[in-house]
């Protein structure tokens, strides 16, 4: 009984012949152990064909359509440049070099310097006519003005409010009046310049004061140098200055 049912079991699997089985491969995939479908083969082909055509219109409408720019319009062919022989190009400047304008350099100027400037500007000022005398004593004066000390007032030093211009000593008990020893320097007649030059200015002029323009008339332009007042305005010292010009007088502080 053991053998007939083994034999029917066996007959069982035997019967049913098993399909055929085709490995398809996908191109770049593993093998598969599928059934065949129904017109696979028909279907591949197509696909390969349809695929080949559309390759093929790819590259002819790369061929027909000019390239496009970031922008997105077509780039325009620039045409080829005529070929120049030799013989015509020329180097000298603002002549075609092949297709380039060469235009030459034009040679800078040396600049002039601060010296020549000053040279060009500068304009000899108007000096006095006074004797030898008074010019030696003007020399003088300016040697002894190197050596003369700087005064200050008494007790400056110790208190800030006092200030350090002149004053003099005025007290019963100063120590400074009566020209004690240990004390600073102070104001006398010894310290003094030459007399022939007293009261003129450095450059050997006697200075005047001015205000306005009419005044002008009673300067000698030989020996005497304006001097414009400090609270004269800008539009009437302007008028002075011009009026000086004219007549040949030196201003000693002068705008411009």
């Amino acid at each position: 009984m053991a053998d007939e049912h083994k034999d029917k079991k066996d007959t069982k699997k035997t019967d049913t012949p098993a399909a055929p089985v085709k490995q398809v491969a996908a191109e770049g995939g593993p093998k598969t152990s599928e059934a065949p479908r129904h017109g696979a083969d028909d279907q591949k082909a197509k696909a390969q064909k349809a695929g080949e055509a559309l390759k093929a219109a790819v590259q002819a409408s790369k061929k027909e359509t000019p390239k496009i720019a970031a922008g997105g319009d077509a780039k325009k062919e620039a045409p080829t440049p005529a070929v120049v022989p030799r013989s015509e190009k020329k180097d000298s400047g603002g002549e075609k070099k092949g297709d380039r304008k060469v235009t030459a350099k034009p040679k800078k100027e040396p600049r002039e310097t601060p010296k020549e400037k000053k040279r060009e500007k500068h304009k000899a000022r108007q000096k006095p006519e006074i004797t030898p005398e008074i010019r030696r004593a003007l020399e003088h004066r300016r040697v002894l003005k190197d050596r003369t000390p700087y005064f200050i007032r008494q007790e400056s030093y110790n208190y800030g409010r006092l200030g350090d211009s002149w004053r003099r000593p005025r007290g019963t008990h100063s120590k400074l009046r009566h020209h004690f020893k240990a004390r600073i320097n102070v104001v006398s007649i010894g310290y003094g310049g030459p007399n022939a030059c007293k009261g003129l200015h450095p450059s050997g002029f006697k200075e005047v004061l001015i205000h306005h323009p009419r005044e002008l008339d009673k300067v000698n332009p030989k020996i005497e140098a304006a001097r414009v007042a400090h609270g004269v305005g800008s539009r009437k010292r302007e008028m002075i200055e011009k009026r000086a010009d004219r007549m040949g007088i030196r201003i000693l502080n002068k705008m411009s």
